[in-house]
């Protein structure tokens, strides 16, 4: 997290304006726009543990969560950096700016579905297609979960 808001912060990206009072909390200060950030890459990380969980079969307690968030925290790191990356170098301006910055988001995110797919299937002893597809059906419920949220907050 903090890789991605130093970089943001060198490329002087300009904070979101946001008119709403929850919206201008979380997003119009460096603090905010930093505990957003971390409060994203936790529900991502807890998401993936929970739905490890879940699959396996097992009670959600402090105790069986630890070790499937800490390893989906370690994979979501590079995710959320990536992001970031493709976030600054997409908000330079120029059109080819933007391309470079979407394709450094797709490869972002298949970088993470693949890492976590790989992680799956190590964990879980199942097959890489039904992995892949628990997985990808994990990962869009958490997105969505994150957009949600994200379009409540703004709105």
């Amino acid at each position: 997290m903090v890789l991605a808001h130093a970089l943001e912060m060198a490329m002087r990206t300009v904070p979101l304006s946001l008119s709403g009072p929850l919206g201008k909390l979380l997003f119009s200060s460096e603090q905010g726009l930093l505990l957003t950030r971390s409060a994203v890459f936790c529900i991502l990380a807890l998401g993936a543990a929970l739905s490890t969980l879940w699959r396996q079969r097992l009670p959600i307690n402090r105790d069986t969560l630890r070790e499937p968030f800490s390893i989906q925290a370690f994979l979501a790191c590079p995710f959320v950096l990536l992001l970031a990356v493709s976030q600054a170098v997409g908000a330079s301006g120029t059109a080819e700016a933007r391309r470079w910055g979407a394709a450094i988001g797709v490869v972002a995110v298949v970088w993470y579905l693949w890492a976590r797919t790989r992680t799956f299937v190590a964990l879980n002893d199942v097959g890489y297609l039904p992995a892949a597809g628990f997985v990808l059906a994990s990962f869009l419920v958490t997105s969505a979960l994150v957009l949600a949220l994200g379009f409540a907050i703004v709105m």
